[in-house]
């Protein structure tokens, strides 16, 4: 069981930087650098306010979590925000009718990750966290 929770936390955690964070992350340095970034537009089409800050914080708590997640250190904290994020993209998929297929799987990992725990192979467990 536990050696499942480390395989799925470290692909998961991996997959979400190399996939969607850093290209978002990238996207933050260069917008912060005066250029343009495309996924402020997404936030802001999605109707929430103040876009630019909540792109730049799904963009930190994507990137930062998934870190922790791999490590599995404050895995139970860091799967809530990124479940709540994965929540955020199930909403723009849904009102863009795109596939909320791949959304909805990170966010079931997520989901099991914050009730679950890091398991015996994490940061969490060294340091007595449960």
């Amino acid at each position: 069981m536990d050696l499942g929770n480390l395989i799925l936390r470290v692909v998961t955690g991996a997959s979400m930087i190399i996939f969607h964070s850093w290209g978002k992350i990238v996207g933050m340095v260069n917008f912060l650098n005066g250029k343009h970034w495309k996924f402020v537009d997404t936030v802001q089409m999605m109707g929430l306010p103040l876009p630019v800050l909540f792109a730049i914080i799904a963009t930190l708590i994507e990137f930062i979590a998934s870190i922790l997640i791999i490590l599995g250190l404050f895995t139970r904290i860091s799967a809530i925000g990124l479940a709540l994020v994965m929540i955020f993209a199930v909403y723009f998929h849904i009102i863009t009718k795109t596939s909320v297929e791949l959304v909805l799987i990170y966010l079931s990992v997520f989901v099991f990750l914050a009730l679950a725990g890091a398991g015996k192979f994490s940061l969490d467990a060294r340091i007595g966290r449960k």
